[in-house]
């Protein structure tokens, strides 16, 4: 991990190399219910960070609603109103959105080009440092957005469910890398 964080700072990712190193156990989550979300804490709160996983995904249904599933981050969670949120969409999409006060607002999203369905896998990795984010997949920055909004608060894994069929969606991430920067 400690070659991913010299590698984002010499692109001007980070400002910093100085952090903490965690890996976290694999996430493994399934979830049939049409065009939703839920959060699935880490544990950790960190406010600048990097978090690198290897994603791999799953759909019971071979027409699911692409846009609203995928694999992803919930990161400065204060409570169920109040967070950020970024995932592939299963549609190629990679989609940032802030719930702040009981209000969606879609930040923008960007296309990574196709992913494989009803089952794919994919490198993810967001970068967080004071009001910018930066979303990869596969080594490829894919979008950053800026806000400031939401200062602070939890990192926890997400899959967006966009079937209620069978399982509906289902994701695992494993080898699991967290960098708390300083």
């Amino acid at each position: 991990m400690y070659d991913k964080i010299v590698e984002l700072n010499a692109y001007g990712y980070i400002k910093d190399v100085s952090g903490e190193y965690y890996g976290i156990d694999d996430f493994d989550e399934s979830m049939a219910m049409i065009n939703y979300i839920r959060p699935f804490p880490t544990g950790f709160s960190p406010t600048n960070f990097v978090i690198r996983v290897d994603a791999s995904w799953d759909s019971a249904s071979d027409s699911a609603n692409w846009f609203n599933s995928g694999c992803g981050f919930i990161f400065h969670r204060v409570d169920l109103d109040n967070y950020y949120f970024v995932y592939l969409g299963l549609d190629g999409w990679v989609n940032f959105a802030r719930r702040y006060k009981d209000e969606w607002n879609r930040l923008g999203k960007s296309s990574y080009g196709p992913v494989d369905i009803p089952e794919g896998e994919a490198n993810l990795m967001l970068v967080v440092e004071d009001n910018t984010f930066t979303f990869f997949v596969n080594d490829e920055r894919v979008r950053t957005q800026p806000d400031d909004v939401i200062p602070e608060g939890e990192l926890a894994f997400t899959l967006v469910s966009g079937t209620n069929a069978g399982f509906g969606t289902h994701c695992k991430m494993e080898n699991i890398d967290l960098w708390i920067m300083d």
